[in-house]
């Protein structure tokens, strides 16, 4: 999640909140009918859905309320976030992940004894089993930088000039660039350069008024920056299913203000359930402690291996061990 300082100053939009205490679909539907050109006529309204799940039920919805009245439907246009990216249209058609991923591996297999040295110390003699293997590994690196609009090479920028990573960034930039090129040979365009293409303008989809993004609390920083650009095209809603008291917990993307998360306890309905949250795996192990020292408790349990291991290390300074059953079968 980006900071404070790095969120875009320019981006304004009109967030409502819709109260946790109901369902979020039918009081999203009642403010659609609100904008609606006429009754179940949303066919001007864009929403953008946190899951496929969530779009299927949307749509299902809209469609059984206008039924119980007799009444027929336009359905919203409904997309996932990845929908909000528009790029420019390459001038050739994208390389599928397999074309991806056997560029990477030829570009691995060339400069495996030339360059590599510092990224790959002590790899076996290569092949192309392992560079398949490793072409995995680094596509799934760079999928998770995309998602920022970044590059291994804008990582390597970044770093200061005596960084001890830096080296490794700019061999993982020198085989990008190659992979890319292997890429270009073969007639086809890198998706993930692709999305990083402006367009010099951005046309709303036909017929589409108002853009709405619903319950979408983990937005990528690269869909923040076409929603930023969509929001000077088109009214854009930020619908944020949390009660209006929290208006301080969550940013102008309606993304979770982590500062104020991390801090605060949230009782679950009278039901005796508190969540509470912690930023790291010590700070969860030390409050764990903390609970455990006031002489009431029960069974803990966790499926974070590395939440585990600050856990292992707390309950040996009381004298207690923990049972890890990884590798044991049931």
């Amino acid at each position: 999640m980006e900071d404070k300082e790095s969120r875009a100053s320019s981006f304004a939009a009109d967030r409502r909140f819709f109260c946790w205490g109901e369902p979020l679909i039918p009081q999203l539907i009642a403010a659609l009918q609100e904008q609606a050109v006429s009754r179940w006529d949303f066919s001007a309204e864009w929403v953008v859905a946190p899951t496929r799940r969530s779009a299927r039920r949307l749509r299902q919805s809209i469609a059984e309320c206008a039924m119980a009245e007799g009444r027929g439907a336009s359905a919203p246009l409904v997309t996932l976030p990845e929908g909000l990216v528009c790029p420019k249209p390459p001038d050739r058609p994208a390389a599928s992940p397999r074309q991806m991923r056997l560029a990477w591996a030829v570009s691995l297999l060339a400069g495996h004894s030339q360059e590599l040295g510092t990224l790959f110390p002590g790899a076996p003699q290569p092949n192309g089993a392992w560079a398949l293997s490793a072409a995995r590994s680094l596509m799934e690196a760079r999928t998770i930088l995309g998602e920022a609009g970044l590059r291994f090479e804008d990582v390597a920028q970044k770093l200061g000039g005596d960084h001890s990573e830096k080296e490794r960034w700019r061999e993982l930039a020198r085989l990008e660039e190659a992979a890319c090129r292997t890429v270009h040979s073969m007639g086809r365009a890198d998706p993930t350069r692709t999305r990083r293409r402006w367009p010099a303008s951005m046309a709303a989809p036909p017929g589409i008024q108002r853009l709405w993004v619903v319950g979408c609390p983990d937005l990528s920083p690269l869909a923040r920056r076409y929603l930023e650009r969509w929001a000077q095209t088109l009214p854009v809603v930020i619908a944020i299913y949390a009660d209006p008291a929290l208006d301080a917990a969550f940013d102008e993307w309606g993304q979770p203000v982590v500062e104020h998360w991390n801090g605060c306890t949230l009782s679950w309905g009278g039901s005796g359930v508190e969540i509470v949250g912690e930023g790291d795996p010590e700070g969860q192990a030390n409050r764990l402690g903390q609970w455990m020292a006031q002489g009431s408790w029960g069974a803990v349990a966790t499926v974070d291996p590395e939440v585990r291991v600050e856990w292992d290390r707390m309950l040996r300074s009381t004298g207690l061990s923990a049972h890890d059953p990884a590798g044991v079968e049931l």
